[in-house]
């Protein structure tokens, strides 16, 4: 860490509680509306043992994800795949190792928008978005 990237987060401190609720709140919506909704998984964790950086859902294809994908984009709503894809298929691994789990995971994860102020009809409006693609 940089002497700027420590000052940075020394000035932010003084937000980390506002901030955690906030985004906090938002991923309870999400998992609150998600959860029953078939097709879907999501990652199983603790009470008080998150920071709410990600909301990611596991689709039960990566073709169910890219037609999700593709409305929120039209929607200029830009959900990321951080996780794709799979690490262990990158071309500078010269010992490439097949890991079937991580490479079926990679292609069905969408981390949803989630952000400090992201708004509570951006949440509904995303998580109608995803309730109407099949």
């Amino acid at each position: 860490m940089t002497e700027v990237h420590a000052a940075l987060g020394i000035a932010n401190l003084k937000y980390y509680d506002e901030v955690l609720n906030d985004r906090k709140e938002k991923y309870n919506l999400y998992k609150e509306a998600l959860s029953n909704m078939p097709g879907l998984k999501f990652q199983e964790i603790k009470e008080g043992t998150t920071n709410y950086s990600y909301f990611p859902v596991i689709f039960e294809s990566e073709e169910h994800l890219l037609r999700v994908e593709k409305v929120l984009n039209a929607e200029n709503i830009f959900p990321r795949r951080y996780f794709y894809p799979s690490v262990n298929t990158y071309t500078s691994i010269v010992d490439y190792q097949a890991t079937p789990n991580s490479e079926d995971i990679a292609k069905r994860i969408l981390c949803l928008p989630l952000y400090w102020r992201l708004t509570i009809p951006e949440v509904e409006k995303i998580i109608q978005i995803i309730s109407s693609v099949r």
